[in-house]
């Protein structure tokens, strides 16, 4: 019997929305492309996730994502039918409410049946405005 390889996680995308077109094309709203920033501390937000598992066991399973912020946790969990570990499976979450009582770091972690929580993503969370929107009133 051929061993299994742990599943991987790819082609990260973290967002505010995530919506299907008529056609089921997605459209990715609030693309996070670097690290957070807030206006204030404590800060609500709600993000959604789009990524890919690559070596996911054939069958279904139950998942899990997993949102650490620095003082605050979040989730949700579902199932994925696999028909083939050889293609990848695609995970996109509804926006999750998340908390930032301060600055510090968000992880999320994801985990399909039995194989252990795999890292999707790590960004930090500051407070402060986008580069270069400090001259725009």
């Amino acid at each position: 019997m051929p061993m299994l390889r742990r599943p991987k996680v790819t082609n990260v995308v973290l967002c505010d929305d995530i919506r299907t077109e008529r056609n089921n094309k997605l459209i990715m709203v609030g693309v996070y492309t670097a690290d957070l920033l807030v206006p204030k501390f404590p800060a609500n937000m709600r993000l959604a996730l789009y990524f890919t598992v690559q070596g996911a066991p054939a069958g279904q399973h139950e998942f899990e994502v997993r949102i650490i912020a620095t003082g605050s946790n979040s989730g949700i969990s579902g199932t994925v039918d696999v028909a083939n570990p050889q293609d990848p499976i695609i995970v996109v979450t509804p926006p999750v409410p998340v908390v930032f009582p301060k600055a510090g770091k968000l992880k999320v972690d994801f985990k399909i049946g039995d194989s252990g929580w795999l890292k999707v993503v790590t960004k930090e969370v500051s407070e402060g405005a986008p580069p270069g929107w400090e001259n725009l009133e």
